[in-house]
């Protein structure tokens, strides 16, 4: 075999590779995708169970929040801000753009 019939077997080896890859790829990621969510009758995330839950809860209780930063000026000149400028009137278009013209 000369050079030429050498580089397209190769070739034509490689795109037979690449469809037959791409064809098993498809096939695995398309199979995957088709999982249906099934719901539980908490409504909550199937994964967590009542212990996590409690726990999750008993952190929540346990968080105490800092109000004093809602009475800090610095926070108060932060939430008043610059009043915008109005905009100006603006001629609305036809009440239903897509009517033919008369």
């Amino acid at each position: 075999m000369n050079e030429d019939n050498k580089a397209n077997i190769i070739t034509v080896a490689l795109i037979i590779l690449l469809i037959v890859g791409g064809y098993f790829g498809y096939s695995y990621y398309a199979k995957n995708d088709n999982k249906q969510v099934i719901a539980t009758q908490g409504g909550g995330d199937p994964g967590l169970s009542s212990m996590e839950i409690r726990a999750l809860l008993n952190i929540l209780e346990q968080t105490k929040l800092e109000t004093e930063l809602f009475n800090d000026k610095l926070f108060r000149d932060l939430t008043s801000g610059i009043p915008l400028e109005s905009l100006p009137e603006v001629e609305s278009g036809r009440p239903n753009p897509f009517l033919p013209l008369k």
